[in-house]
């Protein structure tokens, strides 16, 4: 028996996704998502249904169908909680340029954050981390990288 797709997006919410999330996934609006969360709305687009299974890694054909096994067989990824599906809520919200800024501060951030972990654990370096003392161990940090 087929899964309605209102128990579909319901299963997605309840897994951590946002409306804003499947929204932008499927390539609609925030109503179009709340539509087929409500019932009012019976059946998905395959255009629809292939942007929710790349953000969710379940199944297009079950997104389609509602039948079938939900899971591809590649892994699903564990959900998100609160606080990062905010932020990856209004991440999608900005444009290429901020998102590639945005993109390169964090990984600049996670660098910094590694090299003072690997400083800490593998030289014994403690207290006053700074990057001059970080440069003078580690090699430089990767370049960012536009996308």
């Amino acid at each position: 028996m087929a899964i309605p797709l209102k128990d579909r997006v319901q299963q997605a919410i309840d897994a951590g996704y946002t409306v804003g999330q499947l929204a932008k996934a499927a390539g609609k609006n925030s109503q179009a998502v709340s539509h087929w969360k409500s019932g009012a709305t019976l059946t998905i687009k395959a255009d629809s249904a292939l942007g929710l299974a790349r953000l969710t890694g379940w199944s297009a054909d079950w997104w389609v169908t509602g039948k079938g096994p939900r899971e591809d067989k590649a892994p699903q990824r564990p959900p998100m909680d609160e606080r990062t599906a905010q932020l990856v809520g209004a991440f999608s919200e900005l444009d290429d340029e901020q998102r590639t800024a945005v993109y390169n501060d964090v990984i600049r951030m996670a660098s910094e954050n590694l090299g003072r972990k690997v400083l800490a654990e593998k030289f014994g370096v403690t207290g006053a981390v700074t990057d001059e003392r970080v440069s003078k161990v580690l090699p430089p940090a990767p370049k960012t990288v536009k996308r």
